[in-house]
């Protein structure tokens, strides 16, 4: 692809990528598995699994953590860890872009 990115998938998109689901659009697939990017998933993605999966809203095999670790581990996917730090560092950089945007659309 040329040059090496970072990506943060959602939670629908690393299931059905992990799963071969058809609908996942090619060209999310062609990111993911492009070696020269980063791929993450957050542990809010990860919860949110698990508990999807024990009020029965979604099928995982289980144990379903060993599940979800194994196939992010096969498919080179990082996790993010979100702490109180990291929410407060993006959303510095949301009001800053936001800030530009305003500023853009003004003139």
């Amino acid at each position: 692809m040329g040059h090496a990115l970072n990506y943060l998938v959602d939670t629908h998109i690393f299931l059905w990528y992990i799963n071969g689901n058809e609908k996942l659009k090619p060209n999310y697939k062609v990111v993911i598995e492009d070696l020269e990017n980063s791929i993450y998933i957050s542990t809010v993605s990860i919860w949110e699994c698990i508990i999807k999966a024990k009020i029965g809203k979604l099928e995982i095999p289980k144990p379903i953590y060993d599940y979800i670790n194994t196939k992010r581990i096969a498919h080179k996917i990082e996790i993010l860890i979100i702490i109180h730090y990291t929410f407060w560092k993006l959303y510095r950089i949301y009001i800053k872009i936001l800030l530009i945007v305003l500023l853009f659309v003004r003139h």
